[in-house]
């Protein structure tokens, strides 16, 4: 860490200040010491960089190397760019099955559609595994199934279990989303009747639906 580069994001810091001597009571570090950093004679240890940059609400990478947001929020920052990605990568998982609807046309069941869209989407599949997705799906979903109430049950108990370990209150029409992705996708798997609960898939549609 150079001294002229840490020396002068401190002073930009202190520049926000009431006075150096009120941030340095809010860093709990000596007015002496802290002036000392500005005036660059002296570079903090870890334990004093991470005081300095809790005080002033940035991050310590930041104040420590110039690199990275600044902002002590910059997970939150990270947060927001996931956020944005995966907004697009919903829009382009709508755009697949989109096409794959298209070309299937009448013959497609269209209440399949949300189901394939949720799969497809948290399990990151591309565009051909999304259209040969909505293939498979689309056909089998035209055929009349029968519920399998036992199946269903267990996709209910799965699910209020996560809730309540998580302590997640969601509303009547999300929960019931939940159990009837969990219950189709435990139905049939990849093309086979595998009569499993999957609880990561219950995990993962939880934690989007917060």
């Amino acid at each position: 860490m150079a001294n002229g580069a840490f020396n002068d994001r401190l002073q930009e810091i202190v520049m926000r200040q009431k006075s150096v001597n009120d941030f340095s009571k809010k860093c709990g570090i000596s007015n002496s010491l802290m002036l000392a950093y500005l005036g660059g004679k002296s570079l903090p240890g870890l334990e004093n960089l991470v005081k300095i940059a809790t005080a002033a609400e940035v991050s310590v990478q930041w104040l420590a190397n110039g690199m990275g947001p600044a902002r002590a929020d910059a997970q939150m920052y990270e947060s927001g760019r996931l956020r944005e990605e995966a907004i697009d990568r919903m829009g382009r998982v709508d755009v697949w099955v989109e096409k794959a609807r298209r070309q299937a046309g009448h013959r497609l069941a269209l209440g399949v559609l949300p189901d394939i869209r949720a799969y497809a989407f948290l399990n990151n599949l591309g565009e051909k595994q999304t259209i040969d997705l909505v293939r498979r799906w689309g056909s089998r979903y035209l055929e009349e199934r029968r519920v399998d109430f036992e199946l269903l049950r267990s996709a209910v108990l799965v699910v209020e279990e996560l809730l309540e370990q998580g302590k997640v209150i969601l509303s009547h029409e999300k929960k019931a989303d939940i159990i009837a992705l969990v219950y189709e996708s435990s139905l049939e798997a990849n093309g086979e009747k595998v009569k499993l609960i999957d609880k990561g898939l219950a995990s993962r549609l939880i934690n989007l639906a917060r």
